[in-house]
């Protein structure tokens, strides 16, 4: 429910952006600055839920997160002039740099190793089920790219987080790893017992006191290791080999959410300048279906996530290489050819998403995990910021100038997955890897 909250809320600019240039004359400049003000928010909320998710657990940033979230989306519709939206996308963005990263660390943590990738990989697909949502309601409110109805647009699109928010408020419980690392015994192993009888086919009902002791001496072990600081300290970061891979995740994740949102932002604009589609109905569901497409990349990410010969490292050379040919493809060829090269674009984009996710979270300990995904994402956010200033200055160079430039970045993204020393896949959570190993 969180990714299909956060998946109907990321498409709503790209279509809102056309709108209100035409409604409200927004200047390119005003427009840049609309398209980073949203980029801003989620640079300060990763930033900001790392520390608050490694010092007060993963469920209470979460909830308020949710319930935020739906408010500033709600209220960005009700905004009567451009300040006040901008500053409303602000505070709307903050929100969902925190969930989004902090979900992500949830369920990493209670997922076993040899299907972590996997879960994460599933739930991002119901990023793409939101964005779907927003398709639908744009085409239900929406009279074609440049007018329509898009006050009911936004607030339609924030439903789902107050579904979200009464859901999370009944079901979500903390995260029982959080709870060892920081010596919250008891209510580590109430989880724990919880997750037990909830999934184990036998008759217990409940972790025996060998079991328990294990758990305790595993936590004073990481205690131990992190000199009994166990409060997220980001200069773990770049402790031991993590100084050569934060960096690259750094950059990686620039990478993506320059490319990423800059085509989600900047393709409806294309279409309409390309005027490819008849009709305001056909440029919508060439929007939908592009959309659409991300489908089964989810599927295909699923099933090599945790192939041996894949893994996380692979899938993310190999996806970003396409990712690098598409672009240029849709840079290069012609209209009746566009579309589909861009949709292939996102396709290998996508998958690079659900690699990524999976990798990062796994390659921090426990006490700064949601700390280095929070910060990495922080980077992302640095790639949406920039993004509107890329895509509407290369659009001089011509309609599909935007992709020259994401095809470059994708190149740089792919060297740098090649630089990653090693593989998470099948690693267990916490584990150091030695140096002889890198």
């Amino acid at each position: 429910m969180i990714s299909i909250t956060y998946g109907a809320e990321a498409l709503v600019l790209s279509f809102l952006m056309p709108v209100l240039q035409s409604e409200w004359n927004l200047t390119p400049i005003q427009q840049s600055m609309l398209g980073s003000s949203t980029f801003v928010g989620f640079f300060i909320g990763c930033l900001l839920s790392g520390q608050l998710a490694d010092r007060f657990g993963r469920r209470c940033p979460l909830l308020y997160s949710v319930l935020f979230h739906f408010l500033f989306g709600l209220a960005s519709g009700f905004a009567q002039n451009y300040n006040t939206l901008a500053m409303v996308r602000l505070l709307y963005g903050i929100a969902v740099g925190i969930l989004s990263t902090i979900s992500a660390t949830y369920i990493c943590e209670i997922s076993p190793a040899e299907i972590r990738g996997k879960v994460l990989v599933f739930t991002g697909m119901f990023f793409t089920l939101g964005e779907m949502i927003t398709c639908v309601v744009a085409f239900v409110f929406l009279n074609d790219f440049s007018s329509g109805n898009w006050r009911a647009l936004v607030i339609w699109t924030a439903f789902p987080g107050m579904i979200t928010y009464i859901l999370m408020l009944i079901y979500l419980k903390e995260s029982p790893r959080y709870l060892l690392i920081f010596q919250n015994f008891d209510d580590a192993f109430k989880m724990i017992n919880r997750m037990i009888r909830k999934n184990n086919k036998s008759k217990r009902i409940s972790l025996t006191q060998e079991e328990k002791d294990l758990l305790k001496r595993w936590a004073l072990k990481q205690a131990h290791l992190h000199k009994g600081n166990v409060l997220a300290n980001p200069m773990e970061l770049f402790q031991a080999e993590r100084c050569k891979i934060t960096p690259l995740i750094w950059i990686i994740w620039y990478v993506l959410s320059c490319t990423y949102d800059g085509i989600v932002f900047v393709l409806p604009t294309i279409l309409r300048d390309l005027n490819i589609g008849k009709s305001s109905h056909s440029e919508f569901f060439t929007i939908f279906f592009s959309v659409l497409a991300e489908f089964p990349s989810s599927i295909i990410s699923y099933f090599i996530i945790e192939h041996h010969s894949f893994g996380r490292k692979y899938s993310l050379i190999y996806t970003m290489a396409l990712s690098c040919v598409s672009c240029f493809m849709a840079f290069g060829i012609g209209n009746d050819s566009f579309i589909l090269a861009a949709t292939s674009a996102r396709f290998w984009l996508n998958m690079a998403w659900n690699i990524i996710y999976p990798f990062t979270t796994e390659v921090y300990p426990t006490n700064v995990r949601a700390t280095g995904l929070g910060i990495a994402s922080a980077f992302s956010r640095i790639g949406g910021m920039t993004m509107p200033w890329i895509t509407i200055a290369c659009l001089r160079i011509g309609n599909t100038g935007p992709f020259l430039i994401f095809g470059i970045l994708c190149f740089l993204a792919m060297i740098c997955s090649i630089k990653l020393p090693y593989d998470t896949t099948g690693m267990e959570l916490d584990q150091e890897k030695e140096d002889d190993e890198i």
